[in-house]
């Protein structure tokens, strides 16, 4: 119901959904916490906060290009660590519950 795809879960909200399903969480991964505390600039179609939005989104997107992909991974779990900012991506993979 989200058109920006914006939700705030965690780890065990989501391991009860995949449950709920009749699956387990075989992997979990959580990336990008430099993005964090740019979220809510991401959910603006419009105005100075969405081009403010489409600049941090391009700055950072440069930075990790130019980084690699090995250290822009380290250097966010360093910084959500750090600053304790939440992931703004997480991925997983399930399968069915034995």
């Amino acid at each position: 119901m989200n058109p920006h795809h914006v939700h705030r879960v965690d780890r065990p909200t989501i391991e009860a959904w995949v449950a709920e399903a009749g699956l387990v969480v075989e992997d979990y991964r959580e990336a990008d916490h430099i993005f964090s505390p740019f979220q809510p600039l991401f959910a603006h179609d419009s105005g100075w906060r969405h081009k403010v939005a489409r600049v941090v989104s391009l700055s950072l997107g440069l930075v990790a290009a130019g980084v690699g992909r090995e250290r822009w991974w380290r250097l966010n779990s360093f910084v959500g660590r750090t600053l304790g900012w939440k992931p703004s991506q997480a991925v997983f993979f399930v399968t069915a519950a034995q």
